[in-house]
């Protein structure tokens, strides 16, 4: 637990010393847009529950929506390219599932499915 907590602890101090990405307007403005083909601004209002937003957001049929379904793709294709840090990955694939290897000397570690699994079927391990 001591050193987990030390990694943890280690991670945020890179997080707050990390300079911040500067951006111009033109890309503030690009990222404050809301692709098209995710838009459900039309549908939805203060009175929309969590359970309707979501059954909406399921029934889009959009290539954008895979980045955000897919945590390997939300992170390759959104946030490395916005210059956005996350969580350190040990491993992710969409092909391989044999993860032993990537994580045998690791003490802690978290495993998550890629996609789809609504936060079920997380293991972590100390």
């Amino acid at each position: 637990a001591r050193k987990a907590t030390r990694l943890l602890t280690t991670q945020i101090l890179e997080a707050v010393e990390a300079k911040a990405r500067q951006r111009s307007v033109a890309e503030v403005v690009q990222m404050s847009n809301i692709r098209s083909s995710l838009d459900l601004h039309g549908l939805v209002d203060a009175s929309t529950t969590y359970e309707e937003f979501m059954t909406l957001r399921q029934r889009l049929d959009a290539v954008d929506l895979r980045n955000f379904e897919d945590k390997i793709r939300l992170r390759r294709n959104l946030l490395q390219p916005l210059g956005v840090l996350h969580t350190p990955t040990f491993y992710m694939s969409n092909e391989d599932p044999n993860i032993l290897e990537h994580i045998v000397a690791l003490e802690s570690y978290v495993v998550k499915p890629t996609h789809m699994t609504e936060s079920e079927h997380v293991a972590v391990v100390h």
